[in-house]
């Protein structure tokens, strides 16, 4: 049987300080591991003068020595119809742009844990 041939499904927590994807094949879920090895993914965002982006606990780092250029608890922000700011860049980001940009780094690394892409997923987003 290949990787492909079982099913899994792929499970999002959207969260305002941590997100965290989880991987079931419908009978046990398992969290997906993070590039430094954990399973919460800090939902920052840093985007550089090049404008690279990183995502996750490299950003978060420079919560602190780069204010400017990284951004947390956009969540917050969703549908407020804002703008943030990354200075060295020059561009200015929703908070729905930098979800994305989060969501799209547990997806990559859901599909490095699975050897393929997955095709649909079920986010949360706690109510409050």
């Amino acid at each position: 049987m290949t990787a492909q041939s079982t099913r899994h499904f792929l499970g999002i927590d959207l969260g305002t300080t941590n997100s965290v994807a989880v991987l079931s094949d419908g009978e046990r879920p398992s969290p997906v591991r993070t590039s430094d090895g954990g399973a919460l993914l800090p939902s920052v965002v840093r985007i550089d003068a090049r404008q690279v982006v990183t995502v996750g606990a490299r950003a978060r780092r420079f919560l602190d020595s780069d204010p400017d250029n990284t951004r947390g608890e956009f969540k917050r922000l969703m549908g407020s119809g804002r703008k943030l700011a990354f200075r060295a860049a020059k561009i200015e980001k929703s908070p729905e742009e930098l979800s994305a940009l989060v969501l799209g780094t547990l997806r990559a690394q859901a599909e490095q844990a699975l050897g393929y892409a997955p095709t649909a997923a079920v986010i949360t987003v706690p109510m409050q």
